[in-house]
This record gives C-alpha cells, structure tokens and sequence, in this order.
C-alpha cells in the first residue's frame, strides 16, 4: 500500500440533513464526534440529547445514522419507528422500511415502504430529497439510484449532477462522475466546491494538469477554501512539484493547523523532496487521517526509550512493499538491545524471519504481558532519525541455500539452457493489486498497472527470454496475450518462494509493487517502472534510490504513458543485453582457463 498517498482530493460533503441543524448542546456534541470518526461517543451523546427532548426528530434521526454507521441495525429500529410516527414523511419512512428488512421484519418493512411511496410525488426534488437522506445513513449505492431517476425526470438538474458525480467519483466511475460534475458546473459556475470536485475526478483518472485548471478556479472564486487550497498542494505534489505542494499545505495549516489530510499530504511532500527529518516526523499524522492503530497490541508504544533486554514487537501496517522497505531496520533494534519480534501476515513470515536480529514472526496478536513495547514498522524512519544519508544498506533479506536451489530448478526446467549462445532471462511483473474495495488505492493501481500487451516491444528484443512473476487477477492476462512470457509462479506460497525463484532469473522489470521491494531487498538488479505520480520513496527525478542500491527507476515521462516509458526501457534492455553477452562469455573463457588449469 502507498499510504503516503491518501485519495489526491476529497470531495466536499455538504449532503443535508433532514431536518434543521438543533441548538441542542448535546446533539451539537454529537455531530463533532461524527466529524471527528468517534461513532461510539457520538452515540453517547445523540442518546443524551434525547434523554433530553425524547421528540426531537433531528436527534433521533441522528441516532438511527449512527447506530447504522456502527453496524447495529437492530438498534437503530427505535428512534426510526418514534421519528417515523412523529413525523411520517416518505423520507423517514423509506429508511425505517430499509432498517426493517435488514432485521429480517420483511412484512413490516413492506408495509412501510407501501406508506411511503404512497405519500411520495414523483419529482425530481423528491429523489434529490431521497438521495441525500441516504447518503446521510452511508448508503451511497441506494443514494445513487434516486438519483439517477431524478436525472431522468430533469436530465440538467445541477444539485443532482453534482451529487451523483460526486458519487461516482468515490466509488471509482471516475468518466461518468467527471461528465457529471462538467454538467454540474455549467448551472453553477461560480461554485468553488463544484471546481474543487471537478479537480477531484480529473485527479484521480491521472489528468493532473486539467485538475490543477480546476483547482485553480475553485481557488480564485474563493481563495479561503481550506479543501481548495489543500487539494491544490495534493495536485502539485502529484505533478512531482513537492516544494510548491509543501507551501501550498502551510497556507492551509496557518488557519487549520490540526488538518490531518494537509499534515500527512505534507509529510508526503517532504519525503518525496527528501526533507526526511521532518517527513518523518509529519509521517506520524496518518494515525489521525487514514490508518486506525490496532487496539490488541502488547505493551507500550516504543517512543524511542531504552530497548536493552527488552521485547519489541514489530508490526506491518500498510502493504507488502512497504513492510519489505522497512524491516531493514530490525538490527539496529537489536543492537540497541531489543529482542525483535514482528507481527506478520502468513506470506510475509518465513522471508521476514530471515531477517538478521529478527528472532520471531508471528501472525496472530500475541497475549498483552508478552512485550514491552510495540511499533509499526513505518514508524521506525522517525524513531530511528533516519536520514538520506544514514538509510541501511540493501541486501538484508535473504533465502536459505535449500529453498534457493529449489527455486532455482523450478527456473531452469522452464528455461533450460541454450549450449551454442546463453540468454539472460528477465522477470516481469506489469500489475499491483487492484484492491477494488479500497477506492483510494484501486486508484493508485490504476495508474502504476499495465496491461501485459503493454510490454510487447520488449518481448519483441531477440537474445532475451521472459518469465513471468505476475501475481493475482492480472496474471490470467498472459493467456490470451500470445506473448513469449513464460509464467514461473506455479507452485509459489509466499514471498519466500517467490524469493528463491528472483535469484534464478538475470534482472526484475516491474511497476511499483511490492515485488520490486523483495528484489531491492535480497540485492538483484531490478528495474522499476514508475508512474507520472511517482511515491515519495522513489523521490523526484533521480534514476536511483538510496533505499535499494541495485534498483534503476524508469519514469513515466507523462501521465498515463506507458508507451514512452516501455520504449526507454528497451533501448535500455537492448544496451544492457549485450553488457550481461560480453560478461558472460568472459566468464566462459575464465571458466575454462580455471578447468584447463586444474587438470
């Protein structure tokens, strides 16, 4: 995962309520709670409120989105039926109806829904009505279908454009979203929000410079636009801009400096210009924008203090590739004294256990008196003080000799060797994980992935022979491709075998995923494919990194162009061909002087 990457903007949300925002103290409280992503107190409160008016529609209304939010539909039946009685408008009764069919009352529900739609004309106000009523209980799917049938009443009908685009644009139909929010624009063109969603679509099909346009406009309508003015830095970081980017997240964080999108966007920033001091320390806010912190874990958080004789456990937060990035650190731990444990998944375990100073990898939670402390493992950068200059040297993975000549057989029964003239053989991986049921980072695949006939100029290069280490959906493209790729992933369990099979091939050409990471880790000569909006790790503009000495990077010279980026590699594959000819047939002569010799 790239978390350094959250969504490149976020759209505005002023969906309504059904009723007035209440002076109530007490609901107030709750709403700030559900601002803030604290659910169970603003539950607490919401109850209060109505301890305090048992009538007020508003409140339980509010209840019923909340005990939904959380999952507990049972619960919200309650405060449903009383606002549904209190007040039995079409719109209170359809989302009562919905919460009794998810408790299984179907006859009930059928008979509220009978009553509502009774009551309910068939406008266009009224599925907009209905559309942001479910939008505010977290059902954007059925929000969407009011919405659409609304449009089909009043095909031009800005609110409604502009709520299904936005919509749409979350849930990944970025090129129906975006003609929306185009439509939108045209009833409301002084609309710094309706520019600031637009520059939210455009982002995040990888139109950076059409989305800086939009954000510009949203910002000269309105230039105290804190989103604006956050997402404009987000633009600009994406279009490798970082020193713009960072001045852009300072003038949001001198009125908002607790903005956590802005703090870790900016960490992002500060990375990627190599600022890794500071970075590393803005890095910590993406507790407070987009990762929870698990609440079963032993001992205290590792702050830095004293590890001699004590047990640490290491924990993996984001993606393979960033745990595979950060597990270089675990001897320094040790030579301060800890005993390293980490906290893996299943696949990750046995590669992470050849870690020097790692003594353990677990994947189940272990009992809370097991450790003294704890730490992610993206936090050790910040702990440790790591800088461009100080980061660990790669190799530190490694495979057992066993392992690495089982994979190595694996190799060569695929390609088996040529006696008259040797050919290097060349992995491949062109896809990430799509990870669709997260947007934000379905998005970010989108723009590293390929499709393997992308590659057919370099499987065209004669003297060259490729295999495959594709994983997951985007290996079945192989099949139909037609292409001289062989796949060499039959049989493979985890990253430990996947390890073992890297070392037996000549070099790694990929896109950004976490394979790239294992090559760079174990030492093999990988070449990495980087999109337009490169990760903070690769930096701006450099052909290497001091993460992984033996990685080359290969940029995407404009958004979206693999075509360009394919072609520089084959030029380089080319060059690189005939480097590995030359090596290896001096080797052969050395071979056979040594054997001329022993003899």
């Amino acid at each position: 995962m790239n978390a350094a990457f959250p969504p490149v903007a976020r759209a505005t949300n002023d969906a309504a309520d059904i009723s007035n925002v209440p002076k109530d103290q007490w609901i107030s409280r709750a709403m700030d709670c559900e601002r803030a992503g604290d659910l169970p107190a603003a539950r607490r409160h919401a109850l209060r409120s109505i301890g305090t008016d048992a009538r007020n529609i508003t409140s339980l209304m509010f209840l019923a989105r909340v005990e939904l939010a959380l999952g507990c539909a049972p619960r919200a039946v309650a405060p449903l039926k009383r606002a549904a009685r209190l007040h039995p408008v079409f719109a209170i009764r359809l989302i009562y109806a919905r919460c009794l069919r998810k408790v299984g009352q179907i006859a009930k529900a059928q008979e509220e829904l009978d009553a509502a739609v009774a009551d309910m004309p068939q406008t266009a106000a009224t599925y907009t009505v209905l559309g942001l009523t479910f939008e505010n209980i977290h059902e954007p799917a059925q929000a969407a279908v009011f919405y659409r049938r609304g449009l089909a009443i009043a095909s031009d009908d800005g609110v409604i454009c502009h709520r299904l685009g936005r919509l749409l644009n979350e849930a990944g139909s970025m090129e129906e979203g975006c003609a929306l929010l185009e439509r939108a624009q045209a009833s409301r063109p002084a609309s710094s929000d309706l520019h600031l969603d637009h520059s939210v679509s455009l982002a995040n099909m990888g139109r950076f410079h059409e989305a800086l346009d939009a954000i510009d406009r949203a910002v000269g309508i309105d230039p105290a636009n804190y989103r604006a003015r956050h997402n404009r830095g987000h633009i600009l970081l994406n279009l490798n801009r970082s020193h713009e980017a960072i001045a852009e997240f300072d003038r949001v964080l001198q009125t908002r400096p607790e903005f956590a999108q802005s703090r870790f966007s900016r960490a992002s920033a500060l990375l990627k210009t190599g600022a890794y001091e500071e970075g590393w320390r803005e890095y910590e806010w993406r507790w407070k924008d987009c990762q929870t912190m698990p609440e079963n874990l032993p001992g205290l958080p590792w702050q830095g203090e004293s590890l001699a004789g004590r047990n640490l456990l290491l924990f993996t937060e984001q993606g393979f590739g960033d745990s595979l990035q950060f597990i270089r650190f675990a001897p320094e731990l040790a030579a301060r004294g800890a005993q390293v444990t980490v906290l893996a998944p299943p696949s990750l375990a046995r590669l992470l256990g050849s870690v020097e100073s790692v003594r353990a990898v677990i994947s189940e939670p272990p009992p809370r008196d097991a450790f003294a402390f704890h730490c992610p493992l993206a936090s050790l950068p910040y702990r440790l003080g790591i800088t461009l200059r100080s980061v660990p040297a790669a190799p530190y993975l490694s495979v057992a000799p066993a392992l690495a000549n089982e994979g190595a057989n694996a190799v060569r029964a695929l390609f088996p060797a040529h006696l008259d003239r040797p050919e290097p053989v060349i992995g491949l991986v062109w896809s990430g994980a799509p990870r669709p049921f997260q947007i934000s980072a379905n998005l970010i695949d989108r723009r590293r992935s390929m499709h393997v006939g992308e590659l057919a100029p370099l499987t065209s290069l004669p003297g060259v022979r490729f295999a495959s280490f594709q994983f997951g959906t985007a290996r079945q493209e192989l099949h139909d491709a037609k292409l001289p790729i062989i796949d060499v992933m039959q049989g493979v369990s985890d990253f430990a075998d996947t390890a073992a099979r890297l070392l037996a091939v000549d070099l790694l050409l990929a896109v950004d995923t976490s394979i790239v990471h294992l090559a760079g880790g174990l030492g093999a000569p990988v070449w990495t494919l980087s999109r337009f909006d490169g990760c903070w790790r690769w930096l701006e503009e450099r052909p290497d990194t001091p993460w992984y000495p033996s990685m080359t990077l290969i940029r995407q010279p404009r958004p979206g162009d693999w075509a360009a980026t394919i072609a520089v590699a084959r030029d380089k594959l080319e060059i690189w061909r005939d480097e590995w000819l030359v090596a290896e047939k001096a080797n052969a002569q050395k071979q056979r002087v040594w054997e001329t010799e022993k003899r």
